[in-house]
């Protein structure tokens, strides 16, 4: 009985919409800021966000599609996924790979 529940949500949406959230929080170093707020910050997947460090120093939380989502989509639901996730923008990660320090949970 589950499983026709769950074949037709996937099947009626992408799979970044069901497994991704839209928020991400980003832990920052000590006196460090991300789009003008410190401490644990909660980011938006959907769009990059710049960080500022004490020392002046800045660099940018990048917002991607992830590889996983974008297969995953393909594979399971023949590309209706690929549009939903697409026009949603619900298959972006965000990856804080260049700003040291700072932590994308």
């Amino acid at each position: 009985m589950k499983t026709p529940f769950i074949m037709c949500l996937v099947l009626v949406s992408g799979c970044g919409a069901i497994l991704n959230s839209s928020t991400a929080t980003a832990r920052l170093p000590q006196g460090a800021t991300v789009d003008g707020v410190s401490g644990n910050v909660s980011l938006s997947q959907k769009s990059a966000h710049q960080v500022q460090f004490v020392d002046g120093r800045t660099c940018v939380i990048q917002s991607s599609i992830s590889v996983g989502y974008l297969i995953a989509d393909v594979v399971l639901t023949g590309l209706l996924g690929v549009v939903i996730d697409g026009v949603t923008g619900d298959w972006k990660t965000l990856n804080a790979d260049a700003c040291p320090g700072v932590i994308i949970d």
